[in-house]
């Protein structure tokens, strides 16, 4: 297996990666404001996301680990 793989974006893939992106951190700040004082579900979202992409990552780097 070659791992000196380099994967290319394209510009316009790279705009809408980035937009997104944005879109999120826009979006993850009007939870922030707009919520209770104690931002109760601004923290339950960000704890939910973090576990949900944690989990995405973990799985290609334990099978790099094995070989």
């Amino acid at each position: 297996m070659n791992l000196n793989t380099q994967f290319v974006f394209e510009s316009k893939t790279k705009t809408l990666l980035i937009g997104g992106m944005v879109l999120g951190a826009v979006c993850l700040g009007l939870t922030y404001f707009n919520d209770d004082e104690y931002h109760t579900r601004f923290w339950t979202n960000w704890l939910h996301n973090s576990v949900f992409f944690t989990g995405i990552a973990l799985p290609p780097c334990s099978s790099f680990r094995r070989r």
